[in-house]
């Protein structure tokens, strides 16, 4: 059929398929900026476009009902290819980070101000209501809004968006438009799904409907003879080989128990078999034609199951199979997939010399990181070289997992890593690039696999669920004397991850207290439930949740206030963190010392914003308040097992770029680094660029995880840099004829001697000139045995509903010790949005299962990730400055730690409320009517 309709101000006449999908018809005639999210759920608010002025779902419609009407996607903002004054707004907020529907919420804020031009936050909740933010928390776009309103009428007005800190420095510590905020605001091609090329193929994969099951027959000739299948994988044609998916550093500390494809299933969403096609519809047809015959065989459902005695065994087909790179304690034949056990001091003895002990146990559940993006790959021959797109935090990794999958040699590979339209740990899993990139390479076609929204639930990885019991004596005066942690996690069907999950849990929540006589012991479980992996904060929020209400639950046994008991038990500079020689990723870990620690103040600073100690009213009977507080750490990358590397290359015009392994994946990592280069080489920050995540062309980094982008990536940064500044000033001072150590580097670009003076361009050309020195290029590789560790105060104050059971979030003030933050509304976001996810996990999100392991929460408008109505009224996040000795200009981590505090601040809050302590995530009101004795 055929439509004609307006498209941003220009009419089109475009031919359509009877019943096509109004979004699926704008991608496909050039608008790339209008994505789909959800599986045309409505809900995530991607597929947002102004439908005769008025925001509509184009996922919702058919492309018929455009015919005759007029529709502008983001594209229509654009002033002579120019960001309006919105998106700058937008960009300068700081809300623009995954920023896979940021172009959306730029049509939803451009209609409430046409419709109002001056709204009030009810109104700027009401607009966006219906998108999905995962990645910034919603906080920030209150003041995108007020600053795009202003700028209607001013648009050159600037001002503060966020507090500046280093004052002695030029860049680092203020605010600046992310280096690559242009596109993503605009809607342009940068994601995976931007990258397919015309006649290129799908992938659609068949899945498991059972827990745990052996195939005896699979029959897929019906579907092969499907017209457009090009072919259809199984066990029976993919390789027989073990293999972990867990993107981590090598040797991995994963068990190799993964194959491609296998004969015994383990989950259901399990994969069975893969089909490759033309369309979809091909697709589909011939996933519907494969014939199975199964062996239904029991399935492990809990942890209580796996470890009983004589429970089935979820790897019982290959348990003599599958082997580890490193010791982590791995006994398939127990369901056993990793375990430690460490200890400093004496624990008996500190338990002994108590007044008081509690032994308490702590339950977390089964999360989904829900990113916007779903996970997506798309690859292609190159010649004889495989070329995958992306949507990974951990290129390196990747490419080394997928090369064994396949079985070819890692120079016939190339990655690149596209934008991420969020990841949050999940994008660290090899997930669908392997089976991809197998068939790629036995077809020699392009092909495109996107995960359905339900793959996400039922195939991608999850946070670990936990059982952890914490013992934990004090005397009266407030000191800790002992501290015991045991540890259980639901590793899922497979062992990615198994033993640093649950480690971490340890090595981020003990380190923070003080205390001689500490010991831990972890074991992880295999269960026939979809495989649990790497989540933001990496099990820290489940480890703090246990030992930060355990530490609340003391101190109101010993009658102090929690932040005075805090405050007195908390690490201070100068420790000397011993545990952590027994917490490494299978190897011994690195005893740290703490170079910075802002505890003090945070916790001076909340308890004052919060007005901690005194009670809020409330006019209803039922309702009572009360206020909690948890403080919290993360780490700056894996001190001895981490290195990032990079390059910082002088162009001819006197510009910059830099070359860097490292993963952006939303959190502003390349807008650091080139901040970081400006910095050292005395140049604005538009004068560099920033290339990363390409494995032909940037040197090795380990990835975007465990927090070390800043410190890593940075420090590779700022060390390169250096050496290209040492470089250039050798260079000047040889032209010159005078010693090297009189050179100076001055804004905005001019090296400096006694004797004259180079501009960067003039020196760039005499260095390439044939009698020059050559390509000026400064290169390092970062290492350390040091870490720069972050610290946080979390306040919040909550309001319980006696008779529902409802717990409103009333206040929420996030004090944050992130050292310099080197782009502080960057560092904001990150914490806003962190906080708000763990806000979701402790009171709302749960993925729920019945008894035969099927998830029933496979959409995202029924699982409960929260939206900007759930956000706290009072909602506050601060940096709180330390100088750390150890990070670039200062820096340290800040996106994962502001997962870690809300499970453990809430639950204080709701105990000070209404007198009951809440130990299993999330708090439903469920659960706390039954801890009322009302239900």
């Amino acid at each position: 059929m055929s439509i004609t309709f307006t498209l941003n101000g220009t009419a089109r006449t475009v031919s359509a398929e009877p019943g096509e999908n109004l979004q699926a018809l704008l991608q496909r005639i050039g608008i790339p900026s209008v994505r789909q999210a959800d599986d045309a759920e409505g809900f995530a608010g991607a597929d947002t476009v102004l439908f005769d002025g008025r925001p509509v779902l184009a996922g919702l419609m058919v492309a018929g009902q455009a015919d005759g009407h007029s529709i502008d996607t983001v594209e229509s903002l654009m002033e002579n290819g120019r960001l309006s004054a919105l998106q700058g707004a937008m960009l300068d907020a700081g809300v623009v980070q995954s920023a896979f529907n940021s172009p959306a919420a730029a049509l939803l804020i451009e209609d409430l101000l046409r419709r109002s031009p001056n709204p009030t936050e009810d109104e700027v909740r009401d607009a966006l209501s219906g998108l999905f933010s995962r990645a910034t928390g919603y906080q920030q776009f209150y003041l995108a809004v007020e600053l795009a309103a202003k700028r209607r009428d001013n648009p050159g007005l600037t001002g503060a968006v966020a507090e500046e800190f280093r004052q002695d420095l030029k860049v680092i510590g203020k605010a600046h438009r992310r280096v690559d905020g242009v596109k993503l605001v605009a809607g342009m091609k940068a994601y995976v799904e931007d990258r397919v090329e015309a006649g290129s193929c799908v992938m659609r994969m068949l899945r498991s409907p059972h827990a745990h099951a052996r195939i005896k027959q699979i029959d897929t000739k019906a579907a092969e003879a499907v017209p457009g299948v090009v072919a259809v994988f199984t066990y029976r044609n993919t390789p027989d080989l073990l293999y972990t998916f867990a993107g981590q550093g090598y040797p991995e500390p994963s068990a190799y128990d993964f194959r491609m494809f296998s004969p015994v299933v383990r989950h259901v969403g399990d994969r069975v078999a893969a089909v490759v096609a033309e369309d979809d519809r091909a697709a589909g047809a011939a996933l519907a034609l494969i014939a199975i015959t199964w062996e239904k065989l029991p399935p492990v459902l809990s942890m209580d199951a796996a470890m009983a005695p004589g429970a089935p065994l979820v790897h019982g087909d290959q348990a003599d199979r599958i082997r580890c790179e490193l010791s982590i304690g791995s006994d398939p034949k127990r369901n056993l997939a990793a375990s430690a056990s460490g200890s400093t001091g004496d624990v008996a003895r500190g338990l002994s010399e108590a007044d008081v002990v509690v032994e308490r146990t702590y339950t977390t559940s089964k999360v989904q990181c829900t990113p916007v993006e779903p996970h997506v790959v798309y690859t292609r021959m190159d010649g004889d070289r495989l070329v995958i797109h992306a949507s990974t935090q951990v290129p390196w990794h990747l490419r080394r997992i997928v090369a064994r999958a396949l079985g070819i040699r890692e120079n016939r590979i190339q990655v690149i890593k596209e934008r991420i339209g969020g990841g949050y740990g999940s994008k660290q899993d090899v997930l669908l690039e392997d089976v991809c990139a197998w068939a790629t390479l036995q077809t020699g076609r392009s092909i495109l696999y996107k995960y359905t929204r339900e793959e996400e639930f039922i195939a991608a990885t999850t946070r670990h669920p936990f059982r952890i019991t914490v013992t934990m004596g004090g005397k009266k005066d407030g000191t800790i004397t002992a501290l015991k942690v045991s540890t259980d996690a639901d590793t899922g069907a497979y062992g990615n991850h198994a033993l640093t999950v649950p480690m971490n849990s340890c090595s981020k929540s003990l380190a923070l207290l003080r205390c001689q006589n500490i010991s831990f012991e972890v074991r992880a479980w295999y269960t026939n439930h979809v495989a649990s992996g790497a989540y933001q904060g990496y099990g820290a929020p489940q480890g703090s949740f246990a030992v930060q209400l355990a530490a609340a639950e003391l101190a109101s046994e010993l009658g102090m206030d929690q932040v005075e008991f805090l405050d007195r038990n908390r690490v201070r500079e100068g420790d000397v963190l011993d545990i952590l020689k027994s917490l490494g990723e299978g190897r011994p870990g690195e005893v740290a010392t703490v170079g910075s620690c802002g505890l003090e103040k945070a916790l001076a600073a909340g308890k004052e914003s919060i007005q901690w100690g005194s009670r809020t009213g409330s006019a209803r009977p039922d309702v009572k308040t009360g206020k909690g507080v948890a403080i919290i750490q993360q780490g700056s990358g894996l001190p001895g097992l981490d290195q990032a590397c990079a390059d910082v290359r002088l162009l001819s015009d006197g510009t910059f770029m830099v070359l860097s392994g490292g993963a952006d994946l939303g959190t502003g990592l390349d807008t650091v680094l080139a901040k970081i280069a400006a910095e050292t080489l005395c140049c604005p920050v538009e004068h560099v660029s920033v290339i990363s995540g390409n494995t032909d062309t940037t040197p090795f980094d380990k990835g975007a995880y465990a927090s070390s982008g800043t410190y890593f990536s940075g420090n590779a940064v700022l060390h390169a840099a250096r050496a290209l500044k040492d470089k250039m000033a050798a260079t000047v001072a040889a032209a010159l004829k005078e010693p090297v150590e009189g050179i100076r580097l001055e804004h905005p670009g001019v090296l400096r001697g006694t004797r004259g003076s180079f501009t960067y361009a003039a020196l760039a050309h005499r260095a390439a000139a044939g009698h020059g020195e050559g390509d000026l290029l400064g290169s390092a590789s970062f290492t350390s045995r040091d870490n720069a560790v972050p610290y946080a105060a979390h306040f919040c104050e909550v309001a319980v509903n006696t008779r529902t059971g409802a717990v409103d979030v009333l206040r929420y003030h996030a004090l944050h010790d992130s050292g310099t933050p080197i782009n502080p509304e960057l560092a904001l976001g990150q914490v806003y949005g962190g906080v708000l996810k763990s806000i979701g996990h402790a009171l709302y999100e749960e993925m729920v299962f019945d008894d035969e392991g099927r998830c029933l929460t496979t959409q995202l408008g029924g699982y409960g990730a929260p939206m900007i109505q759930e956000l706290p009224r009072d909602f506050r996040a601060r940096m709180i400055q330390t100088d750390d000795r150890f990070g670039p200009y200062g820096g340290k981590s800040v996106a994962e730690i502001s997962v870690n505090g809300a499970a453990p601040a809430l639950a204080a809050a709701i105990h000070d409320a209404v007198g009951v302590w809440m130990r299993d995530w999330p708090f439903t009101p469920e659960k706390i009517l039954k801890a009322l004795g009302r239900l």
